[in-house]
């Protein structure tokens, strides 16, 4: 764009637009300090603007948003915007308005007052504290209210935030044991941990624990991690364990790491049953076994199970809560062999919000020669 002018023998000020045939928008910022917007303007005319022609009725606006920023870490955080009044008259009893949500769930919600703001005045404006307690990402919506405001499209923000902590080390998923391990036969748990925080962590023990049907302990491994980088991943390969019976066992895994600010993904747990039916050469190939794990866990609404089927057959999945009562469930006729990907909204049957706490989910799986398998995970809901 090319711009001539004004000099002191002609007050026009010229815009060169090339192709273009119109203008989005032209604003006008006078030495007074009030400033004259105009939208869709065509190209090939002459405006004649005066400063009279400002706003005279009432327009506040929010300017920008201050607090939070894209990325914040643990601690108290103030939300904040800055408001500026373009009208030329006083706004008066204005309402500011900062709403936060994560994943559809109202988390934090804050309305303040404003008597008033003089012509061309701006203001910051401080909402009430607000720690984040999950890590998550969050929509943080800032509104200002103004009756009889001539422009109402810009009094809505929105801002995107994720959250993370300071020291935060968790369990992504259990690789190991699978359901179909044979009797007599070696397997190493194992677990994969991320450290999500932001700074580094460890040396730090991470810690295996196999109970049988009667809870009496069958292998108990403590495994050193050394120090992890912030955002860094590991796999964790515990001491080979020898199962001498079929089970069912438990499997506990749990990561202490001090300090921690999200302890609620620390440990995780699984519970397999052995069985003899798969040959020792299928043993060797872990595509044999049915896996399962999900993600993220813990989480706060909603959560994607991810199971691998050993080969073409059926598959079904029933979740249960901590009194073993059926919340929800998934029926397929028919799967293919490989990842399957199996969404929770967090709602049981009836379409209702299911509450926090421990979750049970059981997934039965049945090839094409008949021969069945299951695997059994727990989850964690922190609403």
């Amino acid at each position: 764009m090319e711009v001539n002018g004004p000099t002191s023998n002609s007050p026009v000020l010229e815009f060169g637009l090339g192709s273009l045939t119109w203008l989005d928008s032209l604003a006008i910022y006078w030495p007074s300090g009030r400033v004259q917007r105009r939208y869709r303007i065509a190209a090939d005319q002459r405006l004649q603007i005066t400063e009279s022609d400002t706003v005279s009725g009432r327009d506040v606006a929010i300017e920008r948003v201050v607090n939070p920023l894209p990325l914040v870490s643990s601690g108290e955080i103030i939300p904040a915007v800055v408001l500026k009044n373009y009208g030329r008259a006083t706004a008066q009893d204005l309402w500011a308005h900062c709403l936060i949500d994560s994943s559809g769930i109202t988390i934090y919600n804050c309305l303040l007052n404003i008597e008033q703001m003089a012509s061309m005045d701006t203001l910051l404006v401080r909402f009430d504290p607000w720690t984040p307690t999950l890590r998550s990402v969050y929509l943080v919506h800032f509104t200002m209210y103004l009756v009889g405001d001539l422009r109402p499209a810009n009094n809505a923000r929105t801002a995107t935030v994720r959250s993370v902590f300071d020291h935060d080390v968790g369990i992504l998923s259990v690789h190991a044991p699978c359901n179909g391990a044979i009797p007599s036969y070696p397997v190493n748990p194992e677990i994969e941990i991320e450290n999500a925080g932001l700074y580094a962590a460890g040396p730090f023990d991470a810690v295996c624990e196999i109970t049988n049907e009667d809870h009496t302990v069958v292998y108990h491994n403590t495994y050193m991690t050394p120090t992890m980088a912030a955002g860094s991943k590991r796999l964790i390969t515990f001491a080979p364990w020898t199962p001498s019976t079929l089970g069912p066992f438990t499997f506990r895994f749990e990561i202490n790491n001090s300090p921690d600010q999200f302890p609620a993904n620390n440990k995780a747990f699984l519970t397999a049953v052995l069985t003899t039916e798969i040959a020792e050469k299928d043993h060797a190939q872990p595509d044999r076994c049915l896996m399962a794990s999900n993600y993220p866990n813990p989480f706060n609404s909603a959560t994607t199970i991810n199971v691998r089927v050993p080969a073409a057959g059926r598959l079904t999945l029933r979740l249960f809560n901590s009194a073993g009562r059926p919340v929800w469930a998934w029926h397929s006729q028919r799967v293919e062999k490989g990842e399957q990907r199996i969404f929770w909204n967090g709602e049981n049957q009836h379409s209702e919000p299911a509450a926090s706490g421990v979750y049970v989910y059981r997934f039965e799986f049945e090839n094409e020669k008949g021969m069945e398998q299951s695997f059994t995970g727990k989850m964690l809901m922190v609403r």
